[in-house]
């Protein structure tokens, strides 16, 4: 019974269906003018390289670049928007976003593959 229980205790131990924390974006596509939602992995956006493939015309945007592959040094898309003097707006959970926005997700989790 001894050693029932030390294995029942390590497969407790580990975690089945975490949930990873995302980071979700509303753009508008500077080159075709469609406007989109994107899902990432916050890991990724922190700590990796993102690139993001528009709906409307397929061009590829830098998101986030933390491995210098782009540039020289760490970037992500909000100092790129800073720096070409773009505005920028951040929304918590707790912001509202309007209908039209809302449908972009919408649409975009409906598009996306089951994994």
């Amino acid at each position: 019974a001894k050693q029932w229980y030390q294995r029942r205790v390590r497969a407790d131990e580990t975690t089945i269906g975490r949930i990873k924390p995302t980071l979700s974006m509303i753009f508008t596509c500077n080159v075709c003018k469609t406007r989109q939602a994107k899902t990432m992995s916050k890991k990724s956006y922190e700590n990796g390289v993102v690139l993001i493939r528009c709906d409307g015309c397929q061009n590829l945007h830098l998101i986030a670049d933390n491995l210098g592959w782009f540039r020289d040094e760490k970037t992500n898309v909000v100092d790129i928007l800073r720096e070409k003097k773009e505005e920028v707006t951040h929304l918590s959970d707790a912001d509202m976003l309007d209908l039209e926005d809302l449908e972009l997700f919408k649409s975009h989790s409906e598009d996306k593959p089951a994994t």
